[in-house]
């Protein structure tokens, strides 16, 4: 009987491993540098409103979870602060929150701080890239932002997570319920 309890216990403690999630699925990111290093370090700074978004790369969707992967958002360009930004701007990001990525809302004004990377100009949520006001200065030290608005929109793919904790959680009891029958002795 002990060896049977045995077995239960490392069938349930090895099925948790599936269901606590791990740090490294975490995005992690230094301090902010102050506004007017980051200006200096970034490629381009703009202010500017998505106008669209196209998905360049990832999964479309995964039973209802938002698209997960690479985008190209394009910017109208309102107002240039450090580098070679025309009136439209096109910017990548990946969508998950996990990976550093951002996800800009169509419409929306942000102030991005871009960096050249292998897809071309790329935001991440580690640089000071923020949804801002419609009456933003760039006079002060830091921008003004509407406290209403908050951070840049994280997609962290909660529904995904979701979908793999049940499917672990079904997958486990489905083992328990077969390990039970094999080894419960037998009515006759």
């Amino acid at each position: 009987m002990r060896v049977r309890l045995l077995l239960v216990v490392m069938l349930v403690a090895g099925g948790l491993v599936f269901v606590t999630p791990g740090r490294a699925l975490a995005c992690s990111c230094d301090a902010p540098q102050p506004f007017g290093k980051a200006v200096k370090e970034a490629d381009a700074v703009f202010a500017g409103v998505v106008t669209s978004l196209e998905q360049t790369s990832g999964q479309r969707s995964f039973l209802g979870s938002a698209p997960y992967g690479y985008f190209a958002y394009t910017f109208e360009v309102d107002e240039v602060v450090a580098g070679d930004v025309g009136s439209t701007v096109e910017v990548r990001a990946h969508s998950s929150g996990a990976s550093c990525g951002i996800k800009f809302r169509e419409e929306a004004r942000y102030i991005v701080f871009g960096y050249d990377g292998r897809r071309g100009l790329e935001a991440s949520l580690c640089s000071r890239t923020e949804r801002i006001n419609e009456t933003v200065t760039f006079g002060g030290e830091t921008p003004v932002r509407d406290p209403q608005v908050g951070p840049p929109i994280v997609d962290g793919n909660e529904t995904r997570s979701t979908v793999l904790i049940v499917a672990a959680v079904l997958i486990g009891l489905g083992a328990l319920v077969v390990l039970a029958q094999r080894l419960l002795p037998r009515r006759r």
